[in-house]
C-alpha cells in the first residue's frame, strides 16, 4: 500500500448490526495498517480473533473468526496514533521538503 492516501471527510465509524451468520465486514474509510482498524462488539473493544485486510486505497474488511450474536452491534473506526516525527527549531530553517 502506498504512504500516501487520500483521507476524505467522512466519518471514519462503521456500524453493523449482526445476524449471527456474518463474519466479514467492510470499511470505507481510509486506514494507512490493519492495526489502525478497532474492532468493537456492543461497546467492547476485541484484541483477538480476527483479521483486517486494506486494499491500496486504505479502505477494506475485517473478517471475524466466529460470527456475532443476532442483534449484536459491530463497530469498526480508525484509531490512528498522532506522533510528530519532526522537530523544528526556533529560528532555524524551514525547507518545503521536510514539511
Amino acid at each position: 500500500m502506498s504512504d500516501h492516501i487520500k483521507i476524505a471527510a467522512k466519518l471514519p465509524r462503521c456500524r453493523y448490526r449482526a445476524n449471527g451468520v456474518q463474519r466479514v465486514f467492510t470499511f470505507d474509510f481510509a486506514v494507512f495498517r490493519p492495526e489502525d482498524v478497532e474492532i468493537r462488539i456492543d461497546g467492547a473493544p476485541i484484541a483477538a480473533g480476527y483479521s483486517v485486510a486494506v486494499d491500496l486505497l486504505g479502505t477494506g474488511a475485517a473478517t471475524l473468526d466466529a460470527a456475532p450474536a443476532d442483534g449484536a452491534i459491530v463497530t469498526l473506526s480508525r484509531r490512528l496514533v498522532v506522533r510528530r516525527e519532526t522537530d523544528f527549531q526556533e529560528g532555524g530553517e524551514l525547507r518545503a521538503k521536510t514539511l
